[in-house]
C-alpha cells in the first residue's frame, strides 16, 4: 500500500509493532486493532506501545478463553482454537505487560455485524459457505485447504440435518453476544 501512495502525498511511516519509528511519548496514545495475534514477539510490541505513549495503550483483542466456547470455533476449527490459544496472550499476560491502570471491557458483537472477522459469524452460519467472507478472516487464510473444506462441509451437512439449529438456533435471535472481544485502555503513568 505504501507504494501505491500518491507521491504528492506526505511520506508513510513504515514499521513493525516490535520496532515502532517513533520517540519515546511520541504520541498520546498508540492504538492496535485486532492484529496482536500477528506479532512475531508480543511482548516487545506492547512494550513499544507503552514507550512511545505518553497517556495510553488502547488495545482491542480476543480473549481466547470466551472465543474458544463460540460455535464455529469450538465445533469446527479445533485446530484454529489450538493456534489461536498459542498466539493471543491472555488478557493477565497483557495487563502485566503493560504495567499501567488497565480497564478491560467487554465488547458485545452484534448479529448484524457487517465486519467479517471469524468470530462474528457467530449468528449466521450460511456466512462461512462465502469463499471470500472466508479468505477476509486470518482463521480461514491460514488453515490447511483440506482441514477448511471439511469443516465448511460439515458444517452444511449439520446444517442441513438441523443438527446445528437444535444444538445453536437460539443464537439466531440473540441480539448482541460476548465472543471474546475485549478493548483494553491502559493509562499510562507520567515518568
Amino acid at each position: 500500500m505504501a507504494l501505491q501512495r500518491a507521491r504528492t502525498r506526505p511520506p508513510a511511516v513504515l514499521g513493525v509493532a516490535e520496532n515502532l519509528p517513533l520517540a519515546d511519548g511520541a504520541v498520546d496514545a498508540a492504538m492496535a486493532v485486532m492484529t496482536i495475534n500477528h506479532w512475531a514477539d508480543v511482548q516487545r510490541g506492547l512494550a513499544e506501545l507503552v514507550r512511545v505513549a505518553s497517556k495510553r495503550v488502547v488495545l482491542l483483542t480476543t480473549d481466547m478463553d470466551v472465543a474458544a466456547e463460540m460455535w464455529l470455533l469450538r465445533d469446527y476449527l479445533p485446530g484454529v482454537v489450538e493456534r489461536n490459544r498459542r498466539e493471543f496472550p491472555t488478557i493477565a499476560r497483557i495487563e502485566a505487560t503493560l504495567n499501567a491502570p488497565t480497564r478491560v471491557v467487554t465488547v458485545p458483537v452484534p448479529a448484524d455485524c457487517t465486519d467479517g472477522f471469524t468470530l462474528s459469524f457467530w449468528s449466521r452460519p450460511e456466512a462461512v459457505f462465502d469463499p471470500a467472507a472466508r479468505a477476509a478472516t486470518s482463521e480461514f487464510a491460514r488453515m490447511d485447504p483440506t482441514a477448511e473444506t471439511e469443516a465448511v462441509e460439515r458444517l452444511a451437512r449439520d446444517l442441513e440435518a438441523g443438527i446445528w439449529d437444535r444444538a445453536n438456533g437460539h443464537l439466531r435471535t440473540c441480539p448482541v453476544l460476548d465472543v471474546g472481544l475485549r478493548l483494553l485502555v491502559a493509562e499510562m503513568t507520567p515518568s
